[in-house]
């Protein structure tokens, strides 16, 4: 019999006032939103389009001092956060 989870794995080394990414990557919901998917790809473009648009792979992946750069440049998307 298969395990259902209920909670997210946690494998994200993200800052506190991002670490909802890392729900949002598990969340199917950013397919349809491209606002959302564009969250992932202002982290770090080239990895984004490297790696297919796999949010999991990006985060797990993407350089942290990369992710504490951005900044305000974040904050823009912090309502798609809100949403999920």
């Amino acid at each position: 019999m298969d395990t259902f989870r209920t909670q997210l794995p946690d494998g994200f080394n993200l800052p506190k006032r991002l670490s909802r990414l890392g729900e949002l990557a598990y969340n199917l919901w950013w397919i349809w939103q491209p606002e959302a998917a564009r969250v992932f790809g202002r982290l770090d473009y080239d990895l984004w389009e490297r790696l297919g648009h796999n949010p999991i792979r990006l985060l797990r992946e993407v350089r942290l001092q990369g992710i504490r750069n951005i900044g305000s440049s974040m904050t823009a998307c912090l309502p798609v956060l809100i949403r999920i």
